[in-house]
């Protein structure tokens, strides 16, 4: 059941992160790719990152699934259940910053947070299916863990990401960038420790 447990975690950070970043957000009407900077561009890396990380927890679970490994009779709920609340979550905070957060990009966090708990949801029913196909055999390792790594990395990226959009509104466009350049250095770094817990987790699903 540990990898369907990692896309549980690695769904609910990411749709939390995305959450997140969108409160960090504020309305305006200047274009994108024009000075000032407004940080629409810099939320929009971020919850890619964030959704990137949900992903490819998603598909840990999902190869166990097919490769005919035991997931457990009742294991679905934990990718399900997580992924959902992770979505709740991230819908919630949506819902609370709307009336200050950037309007555009509204629609495409809440479009992101939904599609997080729908991944998650889908994992959980094709574990179901293949549950009773084919022989089963255990799939052991330290997926809690790296799942517990994914999750605070798509949050740690949400976090970061939205203090970092919320300092550039008023900012001049040297700052603005700067600020900008900062963040995507950091948001690459949790990026690479959740892709790196997804990839030690696939490593482990095709050789068990």
């Amino acid at each position: 059941m540990g990898p369907l447990v990692m896309t549980g975690l690695a769904t609910f950070g990411a749709a939390v992160g995305v959450g997140l970043l969108l409160s960090g957000t504020y309305p305006t009407t200047e274009p994108i790719d024009r000075p000032p900077p407004t940080g629409r561009g810099l939320a929009i890396v971020m919850m890619a990152f964030s959704m990137g990380i949900g992903t490819l927890g998603a598909v840990v679970g999902l190869l166990a699934a097919m490769t005919d490994g035991d997931v457990g009779g009742t294991a679905w709920i934990l990718a399900a259940g997580p992924a959902a609340a992770g979505a709740i979550v991230g819908i919630a905070i949506i819902v609370r910053n709307q009336p200050t957060a950037n309007a555009q990009l509204v629609p495409i966090a809440m479009s992101f947070t939904i599609g997080m708990g729908f991944l998650g949801a889908l994992v959980a029913m094709l574990a179901l299916t293949f549950a009773d196909v084919g022989a089963k055999h255990p799939i052991n390792g330290p997926f809690e863990l790296l799942g517990l790594v994914s999750l605070a990395s798509a949050i740690g990226i949400g976090l970061t990401g939205a203090g970092a959009v919320r300092s550039m509104n008023g900012a001049d466009v040297a700052s603005a960038r700067t600020i900008s350049s900062r963040q995507i250095m950091r948001g690459a770094l949790f990026q690479a420790a959740g892709v790196a817990a997804s990839a030690v987790a696939i490593v482990i699903v095709m050789l068990s």
